[in-house]
């Protein structure tokens, strides 16, 4: 998976970078969490260090000897393992069983205010042939 986050920062010396948080376990599997890289819109290296605690894998950007200001692009790249749920239909239903990708994309505990938001799902060709047209 690609992030791309842009925090506008103040004009003067508060901020290290951010810290953004990835799940490392969905419905009791683990989800095997790893960060590939974090670079930013040009795709320099951004320093970076992460952290685990209470179900979270944290990304944590920057150093303690420099302050980031203004509008600053974050691209994190990560891998997940077992986030698509295999479900069976429902009892007196007549609809197969399927697996279902059911994740929430926006963090909707953020601390900070979140002004846009767009999301786009790909899936691997070999994926997409057997995708049947159900969703919800």
């Amino acid at each position: 998976m690609t992030e791309t986050l842009v925090a506008d920062f103040p004009d003067f010396d508060q901020n290290h970078g951010i810290v953004r948080g990835l799940v490392t376990s969905y419905e009791g599997a683990s989800t095997e969490t790893s960060v590939l890289s974090v670079t930013d819109e040009n795709g320099a290296d951004v320093p970076y260090e992460t952290d685990e605690e209470d179900g979270l894998l944290y990304v944590l950007t920057g150093n303690d000897d420099d302050f980031v200001r203004g509008l600053t692009t974050y691209v994190i790249e990560y891998e997940m393992r077992d986030v698509i749920l295999a479900t069976a239909p429902s009892a007196g239903s007549s609809a197969p069983p399927a697996d279902e990708f059911y994740w929430d994309l926006l963090p909707l505990d953020s601390t900070q205010p979140i002004d846009r938001f767009r999301a786009e799902v790909v899936f691997d060709p070999a994926l997409s042939a057997e995708l049947n047209g159900a969703t919800r």
